[in-house]
């Protein structure tokens, strides 16, 4: 989706940030040519002085932070031993506290899996005596996020986001603008522990369409709604459900992501009722899921986009079941993207599968739904809705001619009169 430059440069603005020299000049070579690198960008020394310094700082902390766990033999501490307490007691100055803090980013910039756990070991610790008002407890909650996800300690990630959820719940911080931006900034990073997750489908639609988060995502990130939409469909959330109707909600709100042909599919079907769009989006949606980083490349692509074009079918042809007393086979599996003998098998399947009540006409290639005349039909609903709505306007029409004949001056109606008594004020 983007050239080998682009990405290139931005590889380099990052990379600018850490403590990488030899990718950074490897990527700069790619960009300006061998041997362009200016000197500063392959200096590795002033990153280790700095990681040593900062390492002989926080050494009060990190020699009791290596006594605890079971490997930390003679005098070992249990984790819950961790405590502001502690600290106290050995005299740990504070000056190493806030070393420990700086030993851990350090250790993030140089980026390797080794110092990245090391970061996430240091700030776990940190946050467990860093008091909660302090100005550096933020940071240290993403550092940690940060470096949970990228060492693959998604479990873990997905913990952090619950801590970091509750702590902006519980004690606010900043302005409505900033509690907005990090709610959309967990919104994203959420992604990478809920993917990886056996059960990530329910936990997408539960962590991502809770009131907060939700309302997050339709002000400031709108594409988000993409897998909310996915994660719906894969589940064979009805159409009617409240979580499916607080989804298409959604998208009435929603400017940003317009061309996105999961939600689009979403919009065709459900919205629009327009099955011909609906046919254009879902071909276009398969890709789409491979294409996608979370979801084609944190997830098996190939079962991921399988589950989905099963299930976007299923929601497909019980939209038309809903709608329509018969459908064509023939035009069906074309909105499907299926043969016509593929289409006809996989009818028959999804009858008995998702228990709809109908039965297969071959002789005219139908599908034919049998409806209880005792049970309202959508459309024998719609057409009552719409038949009432016509009186309703007539009669509201009626009423507006009669106010503003009533209105003219000189009228000897109550309202004329009303307005004459109260004309002083």
């Amino acid at each position: 989706m983007y050239g080998d430059d682009e990405l290139a440069k931005a590889r380099l603005t990052i990379l600018r940030d850490l403590a990488r020299p030899d990718e950074t000049v490897r990527v700069y070579e790619s960009l300006h040519g061998p041997g362009s690198a200016p000197d500063e960008l392959s200096d590795a020394s002033r990153h280790e002085e700095e990681r040593k310094s900062l390492s002989e700082a926080a050494k009060p902390v990190t020699d009791i932070i290596d006594l605890v766990g079971p490997d930390g033999g003679e005098g070992a501490l249990a984790v819950e031993d961790f405590t502001p307490a502690l600290m106290e007691e050995r005299a740990v100055p504070k000056e190493s506290l806030e070393a420990l803090y700086r030993l851990a980013l350090c250790c993030f910039r140089f980026g390797d899996a080794d110092s990245l756990e090391s970061a996430a070991r240091y700030l776990f610790f940190f946050l467990m005596v860093c008091p909660k008002d302090s100005p550096l407890a933020p940071s240290a909650h993403w550092g940690k996020l940060a470096s949970e996800i990228l060492t693959g300690h998604f479990d873990e990630a997905f913990k952090d986001c619950e801590s970091m959820t509750k702590a902006h719940r519980d004690s606010p911080a900043g302005s409505k603008a900033m509690q907005l931006q990090e709610t959309s900034w967990l919104a994203h990073w959420r992604l990478f522990a809920l993917m990886r997750h056996d059960g990530w489908l329910e936990r997408v639609v539960t962590e991502c369409m809770n009131d907060a988060t939700l309302d997050a995502i339709v002000i400031s990130c709108p594409w988000l709604l993409r897998y909310v939409a996915a994660a719906l469909i894969m589940r064979r959330e009805q159409p009617t459900s409240p979580k499916m109707r607080a989804l298409i909600r959604a998208l009435a709100h929603d400017d940003a992501a317009q061309d996105d042909p999961i939600l689009d599919l979403v919009r065709a079907l459900l919205v629009r009722f327009d099955f011909a769009d609906a046919e254009a989006q879902l071909a276009r949606a398969e890709s789409v899921i491979r294409s996608d980083f979370f979801l084609g490349g944190l997830r098996d692509a190939d079962a991921t986009a399988a589950l989905f074009m099963e299930s976007a079918r299923q929601l497909v042809f019980e939209t038309h079941c809903r709608l329509n007393s018969s459908v064509s086979i023939t035009d069906l599996g074309a909105q499907l993207g299926l043969s016509a003998d593929s289409a006809e098998e996989w009818v028959v399947g999804m009858i008995r599968k998702a228990h709809i009540d109908a039965r297969i006409d071959i002789a005219r290639g139908l599908v034919i739904m049998r409806v209880d005349d005792k049970r309202d039909t959508p459309a024998s609903v719609v057409l009552s809705r719409t038949a009432d709505l016509v009186a309703r306007t007539q009669a509201l029409q009626r009423n507006i001619e009669q106010a503003a004949r009533g209105s003219k001056p000189g009228h000897k109606s109550g309202g004329g009169k009303s307005r004459d008594r109260h004309s002083g004020r």
